[in-house]
């Protein structure tokens, strides 16, 4: 079950808002261990299960998605851990986390950092199975997430163009993020980070970040993530994530208008016209 004495962070936000790099500053950091994405929630709820979901139990895709993660940080006899049974949600994700709470410790570190994007989603379960989890979640300007998520997901349609089918799936869902984080943008253990503001002053940004977290700025950070960002990746993610660890910049607002044509520019400013984040998150 969880180690008390370690925290849980928990990393959000759409996909290609830039969480690898904050993930990989904030592991360059001492007392923080981190480790690839673990999607945990999200082969874990039932949602479409709904025997399961009545009854509270994990999802049938949570254990097959248990041992390919294992396996991926070199930890597969944690698997032996787990009880052969439907397991009520609850106890498989105290179990989960207090499993990496474990490795946390044992390699010298106070404070376990989880990054998976989509958790945005489940915010709601790990405030209900983890009330003590703080949660980091990083927003970033619409058209710029909006244009790589479309240039993804005409590169790879067998995997990223599965859901976002179309530019306006790819709006649809920055929109979906962005309102999560406005929901809970007052919560105390909630904490939003404008990547806009990160790349333009990294060093204050995460000043007040690991203020957030308990912990003091360590400034070696802003040089060692280089060095940690790649084994925060799997190797079938390599090709769209190196940037994290070319540099911390925004070359975002050039791709919207490489990958989008003059009408789709006009068809994502239009909807996204009362989204800025000045508007969303005034004041951050």
């Amino acid at each position: 079950m969880a180690q008390s004495s370690v925290p849980l962070v928990f990393l959000v936000g759409c996909s290609r808002s830039g969480t690898t790099l904050l993930q990989s500053l904030l592991a360059a950091h001492s007392a923080i261990w981190s480790v690839p994405e673990t999607k945990f929630f999200w082969y874990a709820n039932p949602r479409h299960e709904p025997k399961r979901q009545q009854w509270g139990l994990v999802s049938r895709r949570l254990r097959p998605s248990l041992v390919k993660f294992f396996a991926d940080i070199q930890h597969p006899e944690l698997m032996g851990q787990w009880i052969p049974l439907p397991l009520p949600l609850g106890y498989a994700t105290r179990h989960f986390f207090g499993q990496l709470q474990g490795l946390t410790q044992a390699q010298g570190k106070g404070l376990f950092l989880e990054k998976t994007p989509e958790h945005f989603r489940e915010i709601p379960l790990i405030q209900r199975y983890l009330p003590q989890a703080k949660i980091i979640n990083l927003v970033r300007p619409g058209q710029d997430v909006v244009a790589s998520l479309y240039e993804l997901s005409q590169r790879y349609p067998q995997t990223w163009g599965v859901n976002l089918t179309d530019l306006d799936r790819c709006i649809d869902y920055w929109l979906e993020a962005v309102t999560v984080a406005q929901a809970y943008h007052q919560d105390p253990q909630h904490r939003v980070v404008r990547y806009d503001r990160l790349v333009a002053d990294p060093p204050q940004v995460l000043t007040d970040l690991c203020g957030f977290l308990g912990l003091p700025f360590e400034p070696s950070i802003l040089e060692d993530y280089r060095s940690v960002s790649p084994g925060l990746v799997r190797d079938r993610e390599r090709d769209y994530k190196a940037r994290a660890a070319q540099g911390i910049h925004s070359q975002g607002s050039q791709k919207f208008y490489q990958v989008c044509s003059p009408e789709q520019q006009r068809q994502v400013q239009t909807r996204l016209r009362d989204h800025q984040l000045d508007q969303c998150f005034p004041g951050s």
